[in-house]
C-alpha cells in the first residue's frame, strides 16, 4: 500500500476514534441518557406545533391531525423507491455483511432526515404552514446520530444464527413495511380538506345564516359523513402490491422505524448503542401517542398498524436486559452462549 494511502487511513481512523470517544464519553453515564429521554418526552408530548395562522391550545389535536393528513402527499410517488431501495439494501447487507455497515447507517440517517422534513412540515387549509417542532427535532436528531454512526462505524452487520425467540419482530416489521391500509393518505386528506372547507364556510355567520339559518344540523351531518368515509378508507386492505407501494413506509416515522429496529435487534450487540437506544425510545413515545386511535371506531385499524412500532421499540430498549438475564442463568453452563 502506498505511504500516502497508509497515512490517510491512519488519519481517518484517528478522527473516527476521536469523534466516537467524545460523544460516547458524554453518554457513558446513565444521567446523560435520562436527560435526553426527559427532553424527548417534553418535546414530543408537551411541545406545541407552530402554525402560521395561530390557534387555540384546545385545537392542538386538530392542528396535528390536519398536518399529518397532508404533509406526505407531495412525496407519495417516492414510496415505491423507498420499498425497492430497502430490499436492495437488504440484499447488499446479506452479501457484503460487515462491509455494508456504513451504507446501512447512511441510509437510515438519510431516511430519518427526509422524514423530519417530509412528515413534520406542511401547509394545511385551516392553519396554514404547520411545523411539528418536537417531531422535527427528534427525527433530525436520530438521523444525525446514524450519520455519526456511519463516521465511527459502531454498528457491524453480522447475520448469524440466533435463538428462535429473537426473530419474533420480523412479522411485525413486515406488516409495517406493508402498511396494509385501504387507501393512501391523499384520498383521506382530500375528504378532510373538503370537510374543513365546508366548516370554514359555515363558520362565517352570514354564510351559515343563508345556508342553514343557524341550524347546527349541517355541521353534525358534515362531521358524520367525514367519519363514515374515514371508517371506510382507513380499513384493512391486504393487497400484496402495497408491499412495494404503500405510502407509510419510508415516508413516515411510525411505519419506517419498526423495520430498522427489527434489523438492529438481529445485529445486537454489534450496534451503535446510543443511536439504537434513542431511536427505540422515540419509537416508544410515538407508539404510545398513537394508541388513542384504538378508542375511536373510525381509526381502530390505524391504532393496530402502530403495534409494530410500540412493541418492537419496547423490545429493542429492553433487549440488553433480557440477554443479561439469560446469560446469568447460563453462567454455570460450560457451553458457549448462543445469544
Amino acid at each position: 500500500m502506498p505511504k500516502a494511502s497508509v497515512e490517510l487511513t491512519l488519519v481517518e481512523e484517528c478522527m473516527r476514534m476521536l469523534l466516537g470517544c467524545r460523544v460516547e464519553n458524554f453518554f457513558a453515564r446513565r444521567r446523560s441518557y435520562l436527560l435526553i429521554y426527559i427532553i424527548l418526552i417534553l418535546l414530543n408530548m408537551f411541545g406545541y406545533p407552530l402554525a402560521s395562522r395561530g390557534y387555540a391550545l384546545s385545537d392542538t389535536g386538530r392542528v396535528i391531525s390536519s398536518l399529518l393528513s397532508v404533509s406526505t402527499i407531495p412525496y407519495e410517488w417516492l414510496a415505491p423507491i423507498f420499498h425497492v431501495a430497502t430490499i436492495i439494501l437488504l440484499v447488499v447487507m446479506w452479501r457484503w455483511g460487515a462491509g455494508a455497515s456504513r451504507i446501512f447507517a447512511v441510509y437510515v440517517g438519510a431516511n430519518y432526515i427526509f422524514i423530519a422534513f417530509a412528515q413534520t412540515i406542511g401547509v394545511t387549509l385551516e392553519f396554514g404552514l404547520v411545523i411539528l417542532v418536537g417531531a422535527f427535532i427528534s427525527y433530525s436528531f436520530i438521523g444525525l446520530l446514524w450519520f455519526w454512526d456511519a463516521a465511527v462505524c459502531r454498528t457491524e452487520i453480522i447475520f448469524r444464527k440466533l435463538p428462535l425467540w429473537r426473530y419474533w419482530p420480523i412479522p411485525l416489521a413486515i406488516s409495517a413495511f406493508w402498511s396494509p391500509i385501504n387507501v393512501s393518505w391523499s384520498l383521506i386528506s382530500s375528504l378532510q380538506y373538503s370537510v374543513q372547507f365546508m366548516q370554514l364556510l359555515l363558520s362565517n355567520p352570514y354564510i351559515s345564516w343563508m345556508i342553514v339559518s343557524d341550524s347546527p344540523m349541517l355541521f353534525i351531518s358534515i362531521q358524520f359523513v367525514s367519519n363514515l368515509f374515514t371508517l371506510i378508507l382507513m380499513s384493512p386492505n391486504f393487497n400484496p402490491l402495497f408491499l412495494l407501494t404503500s405510502s407509510g413506509y419510508g415516508l413516515t416515522f411510525c411505519m419506517t422505524t419498526p423495520v430498522f429496529l427489527c434489523l438492529l435487534t438481529l445485529f445486537y450487540p454489534q450496534i451503535n448503542e446510543l443511536a439504537y437506544k434513542i431511536t427505540a425510545f422515540v419509537g416508544i413515545i410515538y407508539g404510545v401517542l398513537n394508541m388513542p386511535h384504538l378508542f375511536s371506531p373510525y381509526t381502530v385499524w390505524m391504532g393496530v398498524l402502530h403495534f409494530p412500532l410500540l412493541f418492537i421499540s419496547i423490545y429493542a430498549l429492553i433487549l440488553s436486559r433480557i440477554l443479561k438475564e439469560k446469560l446469568s442463568l447460563e453462567a454455570a453452563s460450560p457451553k458457549k452462549s448462543k445469544y
